[in-house]
């Protein structure tokens, strides 16, 4: 079977099922394990904001709002992880006295140090620092603390997400990818 199909044949699945923490275990073994082709390189997201110390609350929950992004590494002019802010950070300070006026900084709420790693770590690390600090999200950062990513839940999710095999007949649908008569 070509990889094309493959890939097509574990997107309708996943279509079909969303709860995707189910896909990967085997009814014998509730542990999940990780896909080998995929490593922290590929799991890492590179693009999304962040802050610096002295941003507002408000204006940090306006950029999680805009970019979709309930996460914000807290960085210096360098991009020098300082620390990690979250949506439930802000939302907490929300009924703090100065939070009405705007005078609290992200530098006020940031969880420091936050869950970090380095590019080198391998995925079951990230999985295992994650269970162990309760945290969804891990910074990936160079050894100076220089920011290069960061790794969700959802990431490490796809990576434990195993291809499912299927016995019996090959489905109609695989055929008809290929170009092959019913």
């Amino acid at each position: 079977m070509e990889s094309a199909d493959v890939e097509w044949i574990e997107e309708r699945i996943k279509a079909r099922h969303p709860d995707v923490a189910a896909l990967g275990t085997d009814p014998r073994n509730t542990a999940l394990s990780l896909r080998p082709a995929m490593t922290l390189i590929q799991a890492t997201r590179t693009h999304y904001p962040s802050v610096e110390v002295e941003t507002s609350i408000h204006d940090a929950a306006a950029l999680m709002i805009a970019t979709g992004c309930a996460w914000l590494p807290v960085v210096d002019v360098e991009r020098r992880l300082l620390g990690l802010v979250t949506a439930l950070d802000l939302l907490a300070s929300s009924s703090a006295p100065a939070a009405g006026t705007g005078e609290i900084a992200v530098g006020d709420l940031m969880s420091a140090p936050p869950a970090v790693c380095p590019p080198q770590t391998t995925l079951e690390a990230v999985r295992d620092l994650m269970r162990k600090r309760r945290e969804p999200i891990v910074l990936v950062a160079e050894q100076d603390a220089r920011l290069l990513g960061a790794v969700d839940v959802f990431a490490v999710l796809d990576a434990v997400t195993a291809p499912q095999t299927c016995e019996g007949p090959e489905p109609e649908e695989v055929k008809q990818v290929r170009g092959e008569p019913s």
